[in-house]
């Protein structure tokens, strides 16, 4: 019985020797692995930016609409009623001052004028002739005035008619660009002036009318630089100066109006533009700084990570200043010359190693 188990049993050995040495190959690489920390925890790839030392302006924003300046915008009215016969400008043209831009059917004006220019000729003799008879003692001086006062009456009624036929052509008071037409050819306009024609604008140089908050009025002053933006044109800059600061605050808003003036020589800024204004307030001019992508807030703290010469980074809580654009001042915390993370904090912790892949550019 026994020389019939043995074999079996011989090759139940065998089998576990192989499944054990098997299990034992298996098993080295994990282990190797864990002995490797080093190789589980691969370095994070980041980049970095070298902290500078670089002026930083405190920057108060102010945001509005832009306007021509005050009487360089204008809605031109006929001041005399009558059909309009002809348009001589078009919106978008410039116009100088005084140019025509349209005209009324003066027919009626000009018989008028007609009627008071043959009147004052008739009173223009008579007064001579009867200052010539009461010269000689035939007229009495009461008629010699009556022919005066006839006279005179004619002048005036012959100026103002000479002035209708004047207003039936529409001029601009201003020099500028037609912004709006208001009518055609063929209507007809009362003279009442409530009924414009065209409007003409000025928009050389062009203001902002912003609001600023009231607590931010302490930093700005008259005669101050400013950067303008509008959407129109994206980043591009507009360099702009505070001119006035209104002396109220508004107390629905809680905000002062200012009017910022930007010269717009080449017409690029339109009137009714939403704009923001950048108001350089004061300078640093030689402030520790970072990009705004290098600062980390958690839980209201802000920190960098900072790398260090082995190649692992040190989280380091920071106090910040100004903010200018995508620049942050750095009151405390990391020097000028150390590396910190923009690219690739998240997640990242103390004490951790990484690998910068980027070049780094001057800020």
């Amino acid at each position: 019985m026994a020389s019939v188990i043995a074999p079996n049993g011989k090759r139940d050995w065998i089998k576990l020797g192989l499944l054990l040495l098997l299990g034992f190959v298996l098993l080295m690489p994990a282990c190797k692995k864990q002995a490797d920390p080093e190789e589980a925890a691969p370095n994070v790839e980041v980049e970095v930016a070298t902290v500078a030392q670089s002026p930083i302006r405190q920057i108060v924003n102010a945001t509005g609409t832009l306007n021509a300046l005050p009487n360089r915008d204008v809605q031109v009215s006929a001041l005399v009623a009558g059909r309009v016969i002809n348009l001589s400008v078009v919106e978008g043209d410039k116009v100088s001052k005084g140019q025509e831009l349209a005209q009324l059917d003066a027919s009626t004006y000009l018989d008028q004028l007609k009627q008071a220019e043959a009147t004052l000729e008739n009173a223009k003799q008579n007064e001579v002739r009867l200052s010539k008879l009461f010269e000689r003692g035939i007229a009495a001086g009461k008629e010699k005035e009556d022919a005066h006062k006839e006279y005179l009456i004619a002048q005036s009624t012959y100026d103002n008619a000479k002035i209708q036929v004047e207003r039936t052509r529409i001029t601009s008071p201003i020099a500028g660009v037609v912004a709006k037409r208001f009518i055609n050819v063929g209507e007809q306009v009362d003279g009442t002036g409530s009924q414009p024609i065209f409007e003409v604008g000025n928009f050389e140089p062009i203001e902002l009318t912003a609001t600023i908050q009231a607590s931010l009025v302490q930093y700005v002053h008259e005669g101050e630089d400013a950067e303008l933006k509008v959407d129109a044109f994206g980043n591009t800059v507009f360099p702009a100066k505070v001119i006035a600061l209104l002396p109220k605050i508004d107390a629905n808003t809680n905000t002062v109006t200012a009017r910022i003036q930007t010269p717009n020589a080449d017409h690029r800024l339109r009137g009714g533009m939403f704009a923001t204004a950048s108001i350089i307030a004061d300078v640093h001019p030689n402030a520790s700084n970072i990009p705004a992508s290098a600062l980390v807030v958690a839980n209201n703290e802000p920190k960098v990570f900072v790398v260090q010469a082995d190649s692992t980074v040190q989280e380091r809580p920071v106090k910040t200043g100004w903010r200018d654009g995508d620049r942050i001042e750095i009151l405390e915390g990391a020097k000028p010359g150390e590396r910190v993370v923009t690219t690739g904090s998240y997640g990242l912790g103390d004490k951790m190693k990484v690998t910068i892949v980027n070049k780094e550019k001057n800020p």
